[in-house]
């Protein structure tokens, strides 16, 4: 029996946010670190794709980048060492202009370098897939060793989702309710 100015209400709770997380590469899953009724929080972690392309292309643009910026360094050291000579009267016109030029192709492969390094490590970040906001884990629906991909490539073989999360701290109640 209800208590006489008591409420019976009837309804559901409803997240304000959801989603399916995909990933942004196609690759194989190695490892999904959820389970659902997990909660996870924003930028987490949930499950990463073999990035072996992806970590080799990253290792060689970081070596390449490490060679321009000791070019860089010493083409640096050579236009401060002829300036100062040029200044002395020791070197010529010829050679300040040899050493400026150096360091400028210097600089602009250091630049590049850099550049292709940072795109390297852009890419290598997208073979880990993460919360986009944080919330609970309601579906699995992947296991490690399946690929991933983020559009349906037909057949049974390819997910493109790894879980569904939701965000229920953002939650709204719907139904109907009748007052005693």
């Amino acid at each position: 029996s209800v208590a006489r100015g008591g409420l019976i209400a009837s309804g559901y709770v409803v997240a304000r946010r959801q989603a399916t997380v995909a990933a942004e590469v196609t690759g194989r899953l190695i490892e999904v670190r959820i389970e659902e009724g997990q909660r996870v929080r924003r930028g987490e972690v949930l499950a990463v794709l073999e990035p072996t392309l992806a970590r080799a292309d990253y290792g060689a643009a970081n070596a390449r980048a490490a060679a321009a910026e000791a070019d860089y360094a010493e083409a640096q050291r050579v236009l401060v060492r002829t300036r100062t000579l040029s200044e002395q009267g020791f070197a010529s016109e010829a050679a300040m202009t040899t050493a400026q030029a150096r360091y400028d192709a210097a600089l602009a492969q250091r630049n590049a370098a850099r550049s292709e390094a940072q795109r390297a490590s852009a890419q290598l970040s997208r073979y880990e897939i993460r919360a986009p906001f944080s919330g609970v884990v309601v579906a699995k629906a992947a296991q490690p060793g399946e690929i991933i991909s983020p559009v349906s490539a037909g057949g049974g073989f390819t997910r493109t989702g790894v879980c569904t999360i939701v965000d229920m701290s953002r939650s709204r109640r719907r139904g109907a309710g009748v007052g005693l």
